[in-house]
């Protein structure tokens, strides 16, 4: 068939070829005659739609959205072509690019694409987990004392819980908004280390006319705890926005306010008192004095808002979807500008399999860091998808997911895996559960000998977290 087609060229032959394999069903067969018509220059309406129909019932989307978009360049208000096209990009989950694609159809395609017109509620979410910390223990005074064995402090950040809730909102089928609450609650411990100097009583002399009491100063090395808890709430917007059936616009920002406590230390002098002499005769005391320094810690409780901006641009080609975003927030009173520029990729057509790479420069004014982000999702069985996410680099004050997740804790995070798995119970219920694995620094200062000063130094230390969420699509 192949060698006669070829050497035919018969615009017949292929409609009559192509036309018994889609009653037939006979998808590949089908695919196949098509495929070498275009190769050889045949190239019309009903070749396309049957083409298209075929790599839909493969559950290849991204192929079958293009023979869906060549059939509308034929004739452009093919209901048909219209409802495949939209149900195409539905599959591939691009729910903006496929409103849009619903804006322009046909009265006659509308009814035949899942989409309704106009505002409604969308889906509803919510998520709840823990963060566990480990490696990350208070520090005994030989080592928080550093080498003047002076003087240390330390904040130890505890477990945190994480709650968040949202809603999805279609303002038109190609402008979908969300909007959600997040609160983050961590226990921290404010430890120090520090040389607390009292006076005791050496020796008594007695003598004839009394008592004479000696004392010598003496040092004691001691840490002290005092426990907080870190109160973080945000609000979260985005808006998503289809312009065309390939290119989506999504803005996003979040607000958030952090309410914590910190206690601080600072040195200052005391009087020492206790008896000198006592003098029988007259039953009189003596009183010695003398002056020490000691520790006093005090607390003061801070509030301060964050904020985290993004915009971020996806256009379509084919089975390839370029990315690109940029993202503008305050963090910790540090502006942060970051970029970034990636592609997701479809390799069999559909999201069974799928894997999205970005670069993310990262510039938070005094120095500039470069971040990997590595996306991998796959269907394990019919209700089930399994990702792996990857972040590598410096993320200190780095924003993921258009702003949605900030990572603005003081510890300097180098990695960050995430596996997740994904169920489909129902039509309308979806649940997920993850687990991340988190690799960080965190800091103590100790005193210099010598100085006024303190050193910064930095530990180790993993966190793992465990969250799980729910959504329900209307």
């Amino acid at each position: 068939m192949t060698n006669i087609f070829a050497q035919s060229d018969d615009y017949k032959s292929v409609d009559s070829l192509t036309t018994d394999s889609y009653f037939r069903k006979d998808w590949s067969a089908l695919q196949k005659t098509g495929k070498l018509a275009l190769q050889s220059g045949i190239d019309y309406y009903y070749l396309r739609m049957r083409l298209g129909i075929a790599s839909y019932e493969q559950r290849n989307y991204t192929t079958a959205e293009t023979h869906f978009r060549k059939a509308l360049l034929f004739n452009q208000y093919d209901a048909n072509a219209q409802s495949y096209l939209a149900g195409s990009l539905l599959e591939s989950y691009r729910l903006t690019e496929a409103g849009h694609v619903f804006n322009r159809s046909t009265q006659t395609a509308k009814q035949f694409i899942p989409i309704r017109k106009g505002f409604r509620l969308s889906a509803i979410h919510s998520d709840f987990g823990w963060i566990i910390r480990n490696g990350n223990r208070a520090l005994q005074f030989k080592t928080l004392a550093g080498e003047s064995a002076v003087y240390g402090e330390q904040r130890v950040y505890g477990g945190s819980q994480i709650f968040d809730a949202g809603a999805f909102l279609q303002l038109r089928p190609n402008l979908m908004y969300y909007i959600g609450y997040q609160l983050i609650d961590t226990k921290v411990t404010d430890r120090f280390a520090y040389i607390e100097t009292f006076m005791k009583r050496d020796s008594t002399a007695v003598f004839d006319w009394g008592s004479a009491h000696y004392y010598e100063v003496d040092t004691l090395q001691k840490t002290i705890d005092f426990e907080h808890l870190i109160d973080q709430k945000s609000v979260y917007m985005q808006a998503q926005w289809s312009p065309s059936s390939r290119l989506s616009l999504t803005a996003g920002g979040q607000l958030i306010r952090i309410r914590q406590t910190n206690t601080y230390a600072e040195q200052s002098t005391y009087q020492a008192i206790d008896t000198a002499y006592y003098i029988t005769a007259i039953d009189s005391v003596a009183m010695f004095t003398l002056d020490l320094n000691r520790m006093v810690f005090q607390q003061d409780t801070t509030t301060h808002l964050d904020w985290a901006t993004s915009i971020k641009a996806n256009y379509t080609f084919g089975k390839l979807e370029a990315l690109a975003g940029f993202n503008f927030s305050s963090l910790n009173g540090n502006k942060i500008k970051q970029y970034a520029l990636g592609f997701c990729y479809l390799p069999l057509g559909n999201k069974d399999l799928y894997n999205q790479t970005e670069v993310i420069a990262l510039d938070n004014s005094s120095t500039t860091s470069i971040i990997l982000k590595e996306i991998v999702g796959v269907k394990l069985l019919s209700p089930v998808w399994f990702e792996i996410r990857l972040l590598m680099g410096n993320i200190d004050r780095y924003s993921d997911q258009g702003a949605y997740i900030v990572y603005n804790s003081p510890e300097l995070v180098h990695l960050r895996i995430e596996p997740t798995i994904f169920v489909v119970v129902s039509k309308h219920l979806r649940l997920q559960l993850s687990y991340k694995y988190q690799k960080a620094e965190s800091y103590y200062y100790s005193a210099i000998p010598n100085l006024t000063q303190l050193s910064e130094n930095s530990i180790n230390n993993q966190s793992y977290s465990i969250i799980g969420g729910i959504k329900w699509i209307m």
